[in-house]
């Protein structure tokens, strides 16, 4: 069993039958004597004919909302590496969820954050500024960190609404809705279902059961606080808002994964030009060579091993912008210095076209994906509700200085011919150390090996549950359900989902194109339309018509940066 499926947020069913000490019996039992058998995080009643229509659809919903649940906590489990205190898995199950026992200070939070945001873009950043320009680089890169920023205390600001509901019209949902609304994170739809499912035979037992499941109910509502982005989603939107993100969690980690694939076999490349030549059809088995490797590590449900090789990422990125400052000032000749830099252009090239400033766009902006994790982190603070947006402001303005500094270092040393992947200018520099450039690349190959698995892995759960949920048998059929422990088709789908990912990066090669889409389209979404949809929605009637049209006027150019980067990927695909 995977380490999300002990999670008490997930464990819907212990919570469903569990008394005033939460601690009871994993299933409930009807007036037929029937159980609510579980599978995963999916529930449904062996004896259907006992539960009326309207319960049968509440606990068919409340399946498939426990089924999102599992994915997003999945999901941050993977992108929450390490954690301030202790790993993110460890923060979402439950220690510390209501009254964290070490809160993080703003120091922390800003830390993790920057950790979590920053990412594999940054290589990309220097040839964004050869596609825009200095003018247009610097300027989106100053725009989008600032909306990007401000969004992350949106977030802020609409958890506060759940835990301190603002007065008069705009308060928060009442506890009801609440239930309503998360209610698929919680216990509320399912011992619903539970209890009409009894309704039919009134007796003292049943009464009884129904009490101890509103009194465990009214324990756990302290739990019921929005946790994920999908959370908070679904406190403004409901149930489509929740399906909406999930839905972008899994297509943004999944493109994710096909851009550390063509990474790593890039990387190989630069590594060994004479065994695999630029253009060769010969690179592309280094991509096979890897995705077959990590196979094994993808069937792994606990994958807290991969939790200490995080730290990969951190030195790979020191290390390259090291190696960039070194080199531009040590070179003294044109390119690869930054005291005599290369030619480059104040404004857009003269031969630039809409599809390469698309391009630009995007790779400008994936470098500011982190808030699905953003609620992890404001659980964890002290008092954030003062605290979290300075912590928001500092970790951005790390993140922003750093992306800077790589961007003008690599466009000045290499100008206008910089490549895809400042790595591979690195490689092509005439004198840099050989030492240093091998280091350099080869923390950056081991980058996707380390976090190929751990992407994956919300991907996996989700394409396993999916499954499960398919092979269950209709209401009142006997079909045979499928055990999580069955270890044959527990790796066969998770072979199946490196194999797609694989079949991707053979087929759309470019990590730049990747990259690209990846910020234009999912970011993009993730970062700008759901923050401020869900901030205007909950906060409608107590903002003021200035905060209404700026957070209108940020969606609506959201929606545009999103269907002018996608267009401009696609069409030059």
């Amino acid at each position: 069993m995977s380490t999300t499926d002990k999670r008490p947020r997930a464990n819907a069913s212990a919570a469903m039958s569990a008394g005033p000490t939460g601690s009871e019996t994993a299933s409930a039992t009807g007036p037929a004597g029937g159980h609510v058998q579980t599978y995963g995080t999916s529930l449904h009643p062996s004896t259907p004919s006992s539960m009326s229509s309207p319960a049968l659809s509440r606990a068919r919903t409340a399946s498939i909302d426990q089924l999102l649940a599992v994915v997003e906590d999945a999901t941050e489990s993977s992108l929450l590496l390490p954690y301030a205190h202790g790993t993110a898995a460890d923060a979402g199950s439950g220690a510390g969820h209501a009254h964290p026992t070490s809160a993080s200070t703003i120091f922390h939070a800003a830390s993790n954050a920057v950790n979590v945001v920053m990412g594999l873009g940054v290589l990309s950043l220097p040839y964004a500024f050869s596609l825009s320009g200095w003018a247009l680089g610097l300027a989106g890169l100053a725009v989008f960190a600032l909306l990007a920023c401000w969004s992350a205390t949106l977030i802020g600001e609409c958890l506060a609404a759940a835990t301190s509901p603002p007065d008069g019209p705009a308060a928060t949902p009442s506890s009801g809705s609440l239930d309503r609304r998360l209610g698929d994170r919680s216990t509320g739809s399912i011992e619903s279902a539970s209890r009409d499912s009894a309704a039919s035979t009134v007796t003292v037992g049943s009464r009884h059961a129904a009490s101890d499941a509103d009194h465990g109910t009214k324990q756990t509502r302290s739990h019921m606080l929005p946790s994920t982005l999908a959370d908070m989603a679904a406190l403004a939107f409901g149930r489509p808002g929740r399906l909406i993100v999930t839905v972008l969690f899994t297509m943004e980690l999944f493109a994710a994964s096909v851009a550390l694939v063509i990474l790593f076999g890039d990387s190989v490349q630069t590594l060994f030009p004479a065994a695999f030549p630029h253009g060769s059809s010969h690179a592309q088995w280094i991509k096979v060579a890897m995705v077959c490797a990590l196979i094994p590590a993808t069937w792994m449900r606990s994958l807290k091993v991969f939790s200490a090789a995080s730290v990969v990422g951190i030195l790979s990125l020191c290390n390259l912008i090291g190696i960039l400052v070194y080199e531009g000032l040590v070179h003294t000749q044109t390119p690869g210095s930054i005291l005599v830099p290369a030619a480059t252009t104040l404004w857009v090239p003269a031969n630039a076209t809409w599809d390469s400033v698309a391009v630009a766009v995007g790779l400008l902006f994936v470098g500011f994906d982190g808030h699905s994790v953003f609620p992890s982190i404001y659980r964890d603070m002290h008092a954030p509700q003062t605290t979290f947006s300075r912590a928001m402001s500092l970790s951005y303005s790390v993140i922003f200085s750093i992306y800077a500094i790589t961007a003008c270092c690599g466009y000045a040393m290499f100008g206008t011919d910089v490549l895809p992947e400042v790595t591979k200018s690195l490689a092509l520099l005439p004198g840099v150390h050989p030492l240093l450039l091998r280091l350099t690349i080869w923390f950056i190959a081991l980058n996707p090996v380390t976090k190929f698995a751990m992407v994956l892995n919300p991907v996996n759960v989700l394409a396993e549950r999916t499954w499960a949920s398919l092979w269950q048998g209709p209401a009142g059929g006997t079909q045979h359900q499928p055990s999580m422990g069955d270890h044959q088709p527990h790796r066969v789908i998770r072979t199946l989902t490196a194999l797609a990912v694989l079949g991707v990066a053979v087929a759309v090669p470019s990590f730049d194109k990747v990259m690209a889409l990846l910020g234009s389209f999912l970011a993009v979404s993730v970062v700008l339309i759901v923050p401020f949809a869900c901030h205007l929605k909950l906060y409608w009637h107590r903002l003021g018509l200035a905060r209404r049209a700026a957070g209108c006027a940020v969606i609506l150019g959201a929606v545009c940066i999103c269907l002018f980067g996608t267009a401009g990927v696609v069409y030059r695909l």
